[in-house]
């Protein structure tokens, strides 16, 4: 009986390390390298969507890319603003892989704005986070 568990054991270990050599490991870069691994291009702002390009630079695939959408109010009178900014940050997320060296085109549908005369909005989008894939 006890050598039955040895044995068992022993298998259990052998399938178990591959895998242990299989998970992914975290690393933190500097905010200007990974600005030069992942960015967006041709961001495009229409009623209700917004869409553009991930670029990835890196030998490796990205998955996951957190993005951050900034739509920013300016006030036409910026010596006199109103109290009610309608400005507003999305975070989105683009889940597909990237392929390394590779871009990818991403449409999200997101909340129409309000329609003012008082100001104009100016749209930004950013990457803030993702993941590499592999060695």
């Amino acid at each position: 009986m006890v050598t039955r568990i040895w044995i068992f054991a022993a298998l259990l270990g052998i399938l178990i390390l591959p895998l242990h050599g299989a998970t992914a490991s975290a690393a933190v870069v500097s905010s200007s390298e990974a600005a030069r691994t992942v960015v967006i291009k041709d961001l495009t702002v229409r009623e209700g969507s917004v869409s553009g390009t991930i670029v990835n630079s890196s030998s490796a695939t990205v998955r996951g890319v957190a993005l951050m959408l900034r739509q920013m109010w300016l006030w036409n009178d910026d010596h006199h603003p109103g109290t009610d900014d309608p400005g507003r940050t999305l975070p989105l997320t683009f889940a597909a892989d990237v392929g390394p060296n590779a871009s990818a085109p991403f449409t999200f549908q997101i909340p129409p704005l309000p329609q003012r005369s008082d100001g104009r909005f100016v749209t930004t989008m950013e990457v803030t986070g993702f993941t590499k894939v592999g060695p």
